[in-house]
């Protein structure tokens, strides 16, 4: 089952982050609200001293940064990037600037994970 699915079909639930370990590897996007370099439309690649600032959604758990399930989602911008969660996971919780992650499905559905949450999934991945 594909994480979008997932995170729909469960999005009623009670959700913890142990399922976030089986989606490690798989690739989640994010817009790019600004850069201070000059970036083309479409994916962008990584490189030395490269600083983006990212969409923020403002929860009662805080301030999360969103990423989306599949790069085919009209909510991302023109300009974004792509990683694998487990990379997103550890740059999340290097950011001092954020609270968490949010993972926004193709549709309404959605899961947030706070740095705690985030620290223990890395440590079991």
């Amino acid at each position: 089952m594909p994480l979008n699915t997932y995170i729909i079909e469960n999005a009623s639930k009670d959700m913890n982050s142990s399922f976030l370990q089986k989606f490690a590897d798989i690739e989640i996007y994010f817009s790019i609200m600004e850069s201070n370099k000059p970036l083309q439309n479409g994916s962008v690649q990584a490189s030395a001293n490269l600083q983006l600032r990212l969409q923020i959604a403002n929860l009662d758990i805080g301030r999360m940064a969103i990423f989306y399930t599949t790069k085919a989602d009209s909510r991302l911008t023109h300009k974004y990037a792509g990683m694998p969660l487990k990379r997103a996971l550890k740059m999340i919780d290097e950011l001092s600037d954020v609270d968490g992650l949010l993972i926004q499905s193709d549709q309404e559905a959605w899961f947030a994970i706070d740095k705690q949450g985030i620290k223990k999934t890395l440590d079991a991945i």
